[in-house]
């Protein structure tokens, strides 16, 4: 009798696995292995077999040995990454379609995939290359196309990104997450009816699906059309962001105690609080708020502004809160160009111009990868770490919070953390809005926290600052009115270093 083969034995595997004889299929695998440990067929049907009963981990044992046996076959890294994504590890699955990449460059589903990893990776740019290049093999890809129009859009491309979401739609024009997409992109490209049509189109094809009812519901309150938004996040009571706009609609209205029990609702689903339901809370209710901004909140406010972050700021707000700091850290100074810099929520690196001429290291801190990305484009960083301000490390001469404050009430851990990595005579230089004096600080009606100048006087003395620079200044202005404001620079002994 002949001797069965590996490849024969795994395609009798196979067949048991397709023909939905799990069990003979799991028994046939395992005998595979056991005969023939060198040959990966036996483990990549177990980690299929292991994903189908989502067990990622299990999964993910079985084909990291496929692959390990198995180099140069893609289907072991292809389902290993699918693995990697269920266990939360975007990084790691795109690593293994860079390598089916190096191999098969013109590999369609590894560059699908590998675009939809950079886009869970918030690196927009690189997905949207990715995802073009699957489509020369397959133009109507569908799922590739509502992916590239995603892409696009966090990159500000609107009417590329419409484009793209039309085309998806029009493959697919019974796939009601297509056409929730569609009608985000052509309300964001200011085609605001063209938007409230197609999220009505979806919520009609769905009238379970509560991601086209908060489409539909967004829509209507960017246009403040209050009570038909209203009537759409009635639809979607499980989502945490239909439960906070719906709070958000009542509070504008006046109606504070319906805006109260929404926004626990939303922290209920939503235990970080990505929405910053709690400083709503606070505020609706006059009771006292948390001591800072829940840092979800932050990180997901500023994911979603990156792009039109310094159009919005600079242009719609006139912000002037870096140029402030600028000068009056030249009257410190002077021209000083030797000085290791932190920018503390860096943002973009509106900060990164005025500093550089001081610097030999310039260095970015800040939650939102988003615009950790926008900041990197600017070249003008030494190095930039996603973290909180209280994350802070290393050993600098000068620290710069811009805008920062704004969103952390009580103030005390800060200013410690500033004096632990500020050199002797290091520099503190932030903004804050300011709070009558009587109190230490207040959350505003903006969720901003707003701070008293006495207060600031004994917070940086209590961490051993000094106080060089104290004014009143504005920052920002809003509705044609300018934010009354301080600017301080703190310095934490006699002189800078050097």
């Amino acid at each position: 009798m002949a001797k069965i083969s590996p490849g024969e034995s795994f395609a009798t595997a196979m067949k048991a696995y397709e023909d939905g004889r799990s069990d003979s299929a799991r028994r046939l695998a395992k005998k595979l292995v056991e005969a023939h440990p060198k040959f990966g067929g036996g483990h990549y049907l177990l980690g299929l077999l292991a994903l189908d009963y989502n067990q990622s981990q299990v999964a993910l044992h079985h084909l990291d040995k496929a692959v390990e046996l198995s180099a140069e076959q893609p289907a072991p890294r292809l389902v290993a990454a699918t693995a990697l994504q269920r266990l939360g590890r975007p990084a790691e699955a795109a690593l293994h379609m860079r390598a089916i990449l190096a191999l098969y460059p013109d590999h369609a589903e590894a560059h699908a995939l590998l675009g939809t990893y950079l886009l869970d990776l918030e690196q927009n740019r690189e997905a949207v290359d990715h995802f073009r290049q699957a489509l020369v093999a397959h133009p109507d890809w569908s799922a590739v196309l509502n992916n590239l129009g995603l892409a696009l859009g966090h990159l500000g491309e609107k009417q590329e990104a419409v484009e793209a979401a039309r085309e998806a739609v029009r493959i697919a024009p019974d796939h009601v997450g297509f056409r929730v997409n569609l009608a985000i992109a052509l309300d964001k490209a200011g085609l605001k009816e063209e938007g409230v049509a197609e999220a009505q189109a979806a919520v009609q094809a769905d009238p379970d699906n509560e991601d086209a009812w908060l489409a539909l519901g967004m829509i209507h309150q960017r246009r403040n059309r209050l009570e038909p938004a209203m009537e759409a996040f009635a639809h979607a009571p499980d989502l945490p962001s239909a439960r906070w706009s719906m709070a958000e609609c009542l509070r504008k209205l006046g109606r504070m105690d319906e805006a109260a029990k929404h926004y626990q609702a939303c922290l209920e689903l939503d235990h970080e609080d990505h929405h910053g339901a709690r400083l709503g809370l606070a505020v609706v209710t006059g009771q006292a708020g948390p001591d800072r901004a829940p840092e979800a909140y932050v990180r997901h406010l500023f994911d979603d502004f990156a792009e039109d972050f310094d159009r919005c700021l600079v242009e719609g707000l006139d912000y002037r809160g870096p140029a402030l700091i600028g000068a009056a850290l030249a009257t410190i100074l002077g021209d000083r160009k030797d000085l290791d810099i932190m920018d503390l929520g860096c943002g973009t690196g509106l900060a990164g111009p005025v500093l550089k001429p001081y610097s030999k290291v310039l260095d970015g801190l800040d939650l939102s990868p988003a615009m950790l990305a926008k900041a990197r484009e600017r070249a003008l960083y030494d190095h930039l770490i996603e973290g909180y301000v209280l994350a802070a490390t290393g050993c600098y001469d000068v620290a710069v919070a811009a805008d920062v404050l704004v969103y952390i009430g009580e103030l005390s851990a800060v200013m410690t953390k500033m004096s632990q990595i500020l050199r002797p005579g290091g520099l503190f230089a932030f903004t804050v809005e300011l709070a009558d004096e009587g109190c230490d600080w207040r959350l505003g009606d903006r969720s901003r926290y707003s701070h008293s100048q006495s207060y600031i006087r004994r917070v940086t003395a209590e961490a051993g600052f000094e106080l060089d620079i104290l004014e009143d200044v504005s920052t920002r202005s809003e509705a044609g009115q300018a934010v009354p404001g301080l600017l301080a620079v703190a310095k934490n002994k006699e002189q800078i270093h050097g």
